[in-house]
């Protein structure tokens, strides 16, 4: 019976691509996959998953991801029986939820920075249109960034600490802390005057490294609440790490973690490039033995924690 009803989606991809009987399957998809993803963060407009919600998903899993992106010829091409299609459907349901929750986390980070630019330290670029924004007291004017600006920022907030998800509501991902060294740094690595539009850029490419573990593969389970947290023993570390740097060095590890070339590490601390490039070395070489003294007996999984922690404390410190 499973073979004979694939082959009824067969006939019906080769003759109108998608029909009634793909779009039973499709239906059947959305309602069972979406009984485990919180409405009120993967729905449109309503916080249930509604008759018109589940249409709504429907219509974007079809064009987004069967239509666009191919994905009803690969189903065609590699299922052996209906439950593989059925499967299949499914996953891409899955893959639809995970890019709404994306879109939606991106959306909301740039509605909380709108707010951060809004004010001091942040002002409006006289005359630009649509809105550019530039630290108070800088000459900047409104020519958006050069491509490797905005990679070196997307590489620069990738460092910073993120909170955890939760199964009630969509993650604010950065703490409000956390968020104002995100614009600082965009404004560093970029060193031009940035619009909402560019800031969109720079999460959409700095989020991607990680969304697809942190939003699209935990279905809408609660991390652990100690997770949510930073660990008390990672910040005294940092601490006692932050307090061995001198604020020199400080600068250099900022700026080479930031992408900062040699040449423009030698212009900010007005020193030639050789000069720079050896103080990279220097400043890089007692960090690690810091490391080794002070952190030496923490788990591997923690090394990463504690470098986004220490990042977040050399990007404050630095912009004091």
């Amino acid at each position: 019976m499973s073979d004979q009803e694939l082959d009824l989606l067969v006939a019906e991809a080769a003759s109108q691509r998608i029909g009634v009987l793909w779009l039973d399957e499709l239906r059947t998809a959305c309602i069972e996959v979406t009984r485990r993803f919180d409405p009120a963060v993967y729905a449109v407009a309503e916080r249930v998953w509604s008759v018109g919600e589940i249409d709504e998903l429907m219509q974007d899993v079809t064009v987004e991801q069967l239509l666009d992106q191919g994905q009803l010829d690969y189903i065609l091409d590699v299922s052996r029986s209906i439950d593989d299609v059925r499967r299949l459907l499914r996953f891409r349901v899955r893959r639809e939820l995970a890019r709404r929750r994306r879109r939606t986390v991106v959306d909301r980070l740039l509605a909380r920075l709108t707010d951060v630019l809004g004010g001091d330290p942040y002002e409006q670029v006289p005359e630009s249109a649509p809105a550019r924004y530039r630290p108070v007291g800088t000459e900047v004017g409104i020519d958006s960034p050069a491509e490797e600006g905005l990679r070196r920022a997307a590489a620069a907030v990738r460092l910073l600490p993120t909170s955890q998800a939760s199964g009630e509501r969509a993650s604010p991902v950065f703490q409000s802390d956390v968020l104002a060294q995100v614009a600082a740094q965009c404004f560093r690595a970029t060193n031009s005057s940035l619009s909402i539009d560019d800031f969109g850029r720079i999460l959409r490419e700095a989020l991607t490294s990680w969304l697809p573990e942190f939003l699209e593969l935990d279905e809408g389970r609660d991390w652990p609440a100690e997770q949510a947290g930073t660990d008390i023993e990672l910040e005294d570390i940092v601490s006692s790490l932050m307090a061995q740097v001198s604020e020199e060095d400080q600068i250099v590890l900022l700026a080479k973690l930031s992408g900062v070339s040699d040449t423009e590490l030698a212009s900010e601390l007005d020193v030639s490039r050789p000069t720079a490039a050896k103080r990279k070395i220097e400043a890089f070489d007692k960090l690690r033995e810091l490391m080794a003294s002070e952190a030496g007996d923490i788990e591997f999984s923690q090394t990463s924690q504690i470098a986004q922690l220490l990042y977040l404390r050399l990007s404050q410190a630095v912009d004091k």
